[in-house]
């Protein structure tokens, strides 16, 4: 039986006003109101309002926990990937990665490709890595020359999840050589290549970093890094781990602001570095 404070919002998701429906979502969200799939799936399906739509697409990727529920929510957030509203199709899109559900690999790879919204596409790309199937890998390769950079940088980042394919090697070496590629795509491939064994390109992103006096490319290769030595696990960064803190010495004498980010990376190198 639902207590007063959960009748409450239950009764303000009917509101007239768009955005009282949408707080009441989150606010029945953290209660952890027990019936909460299948609001959020009613309203993503027959509401009029693009927002609570999209809202509604959001919040059911706080179900993850319960697999169980997937084969209810899967179809309904599928048929959301086709919706009039970008920001639906971008939320729904997200959403189908978190929880992982497979059966959305085909539908992601065409948003992938067609969708008209550069950050839908992104969206479709991160979801396809997380999800994993081998399949997405053409339509991955084929994004990364999006017409878009934020697009181009999400299916790089996704094609990290895919290494031992044979098809990846080849296309960051190719990739790599093609000097019309921007400086930051440079920074993601060198990431990769690195990953694939090939030593000499953890040098290139470094100095990528050493050359650079603005923020926020140094900020967002500062990224690149930390995901790489986050997954130092999958191969040893012993040997070079000096290079990496004598750049990141370098980045806070020009950028003290960027202080904290260096930081989270030097206490995940092998041995740890003090740079206070």
């Amino acid at each position: 039986m639902n207590n007063p404070e959960e009748k409450k919002y239950i009764q303000a998701t009917k509101s007239e006003d768009s955005s009282t429906r949408i707080e009441a979502l989150y606010t029945l969200n953290e209660l952890e109101y027990s019936e909460i799939a299948p609001l959020l799936l009613h309203l993503l399906s027959t509401d009029p309002d693009k927002d609570v739509r999209a809202e509604a697409a959001f919040l059911l990727r706080s179900l993850g926990h319960q697999s169980s529920l997937l084969p209810t929510v899967g179809p309904p957030l599928l048929a959301a990937l086709t919706d009039g509203d970008e920001k639906v199709r971008n939320n729904a899109a997200e959403t189908l990665g978190f929880l992982q559900y497979e059966v959305a690999t085909g539908p992601l790879q065409n948003l992938l490709k067609a969708d008209p919204f550069w950050f839908v596409r992104s969206s479709a790309a991160e979801a396809l890595g997380r999800l994993g199937d081998p399949g997405s890998i053409p339509a991955l390769l084929h994004a990364s020359s999006d017409s878009e950079l934020e697009v181009q940088r999400s299916a790089i980042q996704a094609l990290g999840q895919f290494l031992h394919d044979p098809k990846i090697a080849p296309f960051v070496t190719s990739a790599l050589l093609d000097e019309k590629k921007d400086p930051l795509i440079k920074a993601e491939l060198s990431s990769l290549s690195y990953r694939l064994g090939h030593q000499s390109h953890l040098y290139a992103l470094l100095a990528l970093l050493s050359e650079t006096n603005d923020y926020e490319f140094m900020s967002n290769v500062l990224m690149i890094l930390s995901d790489l030595v986050e997954k130092s696990s999958l191969f040893d960064l012993t040997t070079d781990q000096e290079g990496i803190h004598s750049t990141l010495q370098d980045i806070l004498h020009k950028e003290p602001s960027l202080h904290s980010d260096i930081e989270r990376i030097t206490q995940m190198l092998p041995s740890y570095f003090d740079i206070s």
